[in-house]
């Protein structure tokens, strides 16, 4: 039998030798064990249509890591392919980056949990979720504002 390995990170293995006169050595060995594991992430749905200027719920999402930390990025794709931080979740503590005219300009920013359709074409929401070993899963919806 050998050691439990119940965690990510670094074990060090100690093998002690002992004779019959007490004479003792030892060595040891790390061991790295690497988290390959992505975390696993579920986003509701979303309409397909929309007009400019609808106000666009944000789907919600579970996320799940087996080292039990994660991070959740939502990002809108807008239609001239400008990528827009909308939320920064690192492990249910929520960052609402959307909310920044500064950033986003007036107009944007719907509350916490929506936005507007600013612009006519094709978005998309991309949900990045990732753990501490950057492993990842990513989950898109789609939709078009008319």
């Amino acid at each position: 039998h050998g050691p439990e390995i119940t965690e990510y990170g670094t074990y060090t293995i100690r093998y002690t030798a002992k004779d019959a006169l007490g004479n003792q050595t030892t060595l040891s060995r790390s061991v790295f064990v690497f988290d390959e594991t992505a975390p696993t992430l579920e986003v509701e749905s979303l309409k397909n249509d929309y007009k400019v200027g609808e106000k666009v719920i944000i789907p919600s999402y579970q996320a799940k890591d087996d080292s039990g930390q994660y991070t959740v990025d939502v990002i809108l794709i807008m239609p001239d392919y400008e990528a827009r931080l909308l939320v920064h979740d690192v492990g249910g503590k929520k960052t609402i980056v959307h909310s920044n005219d500064f950033l986003y300009g007036d107009g944007f920013y719907a509350g916490d949990d929506a936005f507007y359709a600013i612009a006519k074409g094709k978005y998309r929401l991309r949900f990045v979720c990732y753990d501490a070993s950057y492993n990842r899963t990513v989950v898109e919806r789609t939709f078009t504002a008319k």
